[in-house]
This record gives C-alpha cells, structure tokens and sequence, in this order.
C-alpha cells in the first residue's frame, strides 16, 4: 500500500518543483499577469459532460478581470450552449500553487486549483464537489 501512496506524492512533489524552477519558491500573484486563452473539460458528478474555451485577463494583484467563455453542456437530449462573463480572486502561494474564486453571470461561483507550469502556462482543476474538470490557462500574445 505505501507503495502506490508514494507515486502519486513524487509525482505531485515533481510538479511543485518544476513549478518553483530550482524549488526556491519565489512565485506570486504578479507571476499570472496579462490575457489567457483557456480551455478545460470534464463532467459533472451525474455523469453529464461539459467543456468550455475562453479568456480572461489577470492583473497580477490578485483579480481575473473581463472574463468570457462558451460552455457546452452535453445531455441526453444534445447539448446546450452558453456563453458567460465573469471575474475572480485568485491567491498564489510560494511553490506557484493558487486558487481561484470566481463569480460567473448568471449568479454562480465556482473554486479552481492551479499551478504556475510555465511564464506562459498555467494548469488548472475545478474544487467544487458537482464536477470534476481539467484544463490549461496560456497565455496569450
């Protein structure tokens, strides 16, 4: 058993390390600065499918401004489609691990892990306990 516990922990060790560059840890809000192009995938916890693209723009002090995406819902009857605006607050620790709390429109917020994996990348999970997402913040320009 410890066996298997210790690969996903060296995995995630490698991660934070790759992240923090010679693992000195030196990362800040001001490190996800400018516009991102994004895109995740996954489902909700009924099984039902989603994914989105979109945009925002981080003004590395800890807000995500001016953000758009379109997002496919996919049902048993076909998928729906909707486009929304929103904006968040974002925190990002030493090790270039963060989070984000974003209010969308219509009145919904959703909770996001990351981390820095690049100057111009940034991966990233939905936290919220209705689906499980992945996707990839890059920036763009």
């Amino acid at each position: 058993m410890t066996k298997w516990l210790s690969v996903p922990v060296l995995a995630l060790g490698l991660v934070t390390l790759a992240a923090s560059g010679s693992g000195a840890g030196s990362f800040t809000v001001g490190n996800v600065q400018g516009t991102y192009g994004f895109s995740f995938d996954g489902a909700f916890v009924d099984g039902t499918r989603v994914a989105a693209v979109g945009s925002l723009y981080a003004d590395g002090h800890g807000n995500i401004l001016n953000g758009l995406r379109t997002l496919s819902v996919g049902y048993s009857t076909g998928a729906a489609v909707i486009h929304q605006t929103f904006s968040c607050m974002y925190s990002v620790d030493p090790t270039g691990m963060g989070t984000a709390t974003c209010q969308f429109v219509p009145g919904h917020t959703e909770t996001l892990a990351f981390v820095i994996t690049s100057n111009n990348e940034v991966q990233l999970i939905g936290t919220d306990t209705t689906s499980v997402v992945h996707g990839v913040a890059k920036k763009q320009g």
